[in-house]
């Protein structure tokens, strides 16, 4: 793909530019900043090369598919704003539909950094118009420079996209590239491989919480948790429990939660009495339709008898679709495995989901229960609640429960199971 001539008209792009998905556009990123470095030889001039990365926000851009004509003119019309804003030469790079790099060389002696970063806020501020009708859309933007932030390609990609990266944790507008903030990143992405690596070699291990029935005071089940040793505690070889977060945002949560339900049934066939399992799982791909018939195999795989297993669903996590994940959860059910809307109270319409979704259990996230004994609000908060699943022909677990004080508490206000510190400690086989 050629290069724009230096001398053709102000923002010049590549010729395939006008595509706003380009296929390899980090390569083609990593090229054009290759050959502006080359072009500055060894000059110590600061910032004499400055990259500065785009990402482009509007709720159009969180379906784009649904909504691909608005995306694409948005985007469009943002890069003609940058192009149009910043110094002659600025070359642009599409990396997705919303994701923006800018290279500009060389700059006016008296033009900083901080300048180009309020040009560019200023040039994208305000709403663009679509078919007449006028849309607002925000962006953050990252900004690394040579030589401060790196003496090569590479280098100042990675200084910029931590810049981005730090951008969208402050949630503020730009950010310029510093060291501590560039090491941050780069132990992130360090940390998403080992991830990748640890589920891809199955190089993580279960540890199980038990679970303790309020009225006869001993263990009916354990959850499971699937734990991995992170790479900066491998030397002491520490391991933490796996982010289910982390796991979703870089598309293994399914991956993650196949092994874990296949690993517990195994190892739960092995112990000596009959006890339940339970089992954290996304509500993620629910829409998908796969859940039940990923989980029907497996049961049949693996013999584990289906009322033994628990699956439970944080209330923190959105459902997306919930007619598909109710007919899903409702199939679950049918097999008869038990379901559970875990962390009550902390997330999302969570009388809505009791009404709606068909739960055999509540679980009470322990900031419900750590103060229980000095609030009275709190007191009465956990009965009504307590009342309330009782009413609705569910089971209650409450975690975190840590004293004795606590769990007799709970006990007589009818919460039937516990988790914590009274209920023992966790264990890694059983």
């Amino acid at each position: 793909m050629p290069l724009s001539d230096p001398s053709t008209p102000h923002g010049q792009n590549y010729e395939a530019q006008t595509l706003l998905q380009h296929p390899s556009g980090w390569h083609v990123l990593e090229h054009v900043l290759g050959h502006a470095l080359q072009a500055m030889g060894h000059t110590t001039q600061s910032a004499s090369v400055i990259l500065l990365r785009v990402a482009l926000q509007h709720t159009a851009f969180a379906d784009n598919e649904a909504d691909w004509q608005t995306t694409c003119s948005l985007a469009q019309q943002a890069q003609h704003r940058l192009l149009s804003a910043l110094p002659e030469g600025t070359q642009s790079i599409s990396l997705s539909s919303t994701q923006l790099a800018l290279v500009l060389t060389p700059l006016a002696p008296d033009e900083t950094l901080q300048d180009i970063l309020v040009t560019a806020e200023a040039a994208l501020s305000g709403s663009v118009e679509i078919e007449g009708v006028p849309l607002a859309f925000d962006a953050l933007m990252g900004a690394s420079t040579f030589p401060d932030n790196g003496d090569s390609a590479r280098a100042l990609m990675t200084a910029a996209n931590a810049a981005l990266f730090e951008a969208r944790i402050e949630n503020g507008s730009a950010h310029a590239a510093t060291q501590q903030g560039t090491k941050a990143y780069t132990d992130h992405v360090l940390q998403d491989h080992a991830l990748r690596r640890a589920i891809a070699f199955e190089d993580i291990h279960l540890e199980f919480l038990p679970v303790m029935e309020s009225t006869s005071e001993r263990i009916i089940g354990f959850e499971a948790r699937p734990l991995w040793v992170q790479p900066d505690h491998a030397e002491d070889n520490l391991a933490s429990p796996v982010s289910l977060r982390q796991a979703s945002r870089l598309g293994l949560i399914e991956a993650l939660n196949i092994w874990t339900l296949k690993t517990a049934c195994e190892q739960a066939l092995t112990w000596s009495q009959p006890l339940g399992v339970s089992v954290s799982i996304s509500p993620t791909w629910l829409e998908h339709e796969r859940l039940s018939e990923t989980l029907r195999a497996l049961l049949a795989n693996t013999g584990f008898p289906a009322q033994r297993l628990q699956l439970e669903l944080s209330d923190r996590h959105y459902f997306s679709a919930p007619e598909i994940a109710r007919k899903e959860l409702s199939r679950i059910r049918a097999m008869g495995v038990r379901l559970a809307l875990d962390k009550f109270g902390t997330g999302y319409s969570s009388l809505e989901r009791l009404k709606h979704y068909p739960f055999d259990q509540v679980k009470l996230d322990s900031t419900f229960t750590h103060n229980i004994l000095e609030d009275w609000r709190a007191q009465a908060l956990l009965r009504s609640i307590l009342h309330l699943i009782a009413s609705l022909d569910m089971r209650c677990c409450a975690t975190g429960v840590e004293t004795q004080e606590q769990f007799a508490f709970l006990a007589v206000n009818g919460c039937q199971e516990v988790q914590g510190k009274v209920a023992g400690p966790s264990i890694e086989s059983c």
